[in-house]
């Protein structure tokens, strides 16, 4: 690999590390909070495969779960932002709380 391409190739991992960052740091949270919904908590399960993200959330007035899918950690937060700041997740009630 010349150098050239080695400098792309860190250049890219480097633009996904701070994607990932801005995602955890306020970018999920952000994009909820715009919609007045409140952040109550994240579940992960991974394996070698896949991921699957949850958000539990408090949305308009009811406690509520989003799950996020995708094949690896970092896809998935970054999949959960997107959603998130467009507004497209899709929130179901949460049996496990009572509320």
């Amino acid at each position: 690999m010349t150098r050239q391409l080695e400098q792309k190739q860190e250049q890219r991992v480097t633009a996904r590390n701070n994607a990932l960052v801005r995602a955890l740091d306020y970018g999920i949270v952000g994009g909820l909070e715009s919609q007045g919904i409140e952040l109550l908590g994240i579940a992960i399960k991974h394996d070698a495969f896949n991921c699957l993200l949850t958000l539990k959330a408090y949305v308009g007035g009811e406690y509520m779960v989003a799950f996020i899918g995708s094949d690896t950690m970092i896809n998935c937060f970054l999949k959960a932002e997107s959603e998130a700041k467009n507004q497209t997740l899709h929130w179901r009630a949460d049996k496990y709380k009572a509320g």
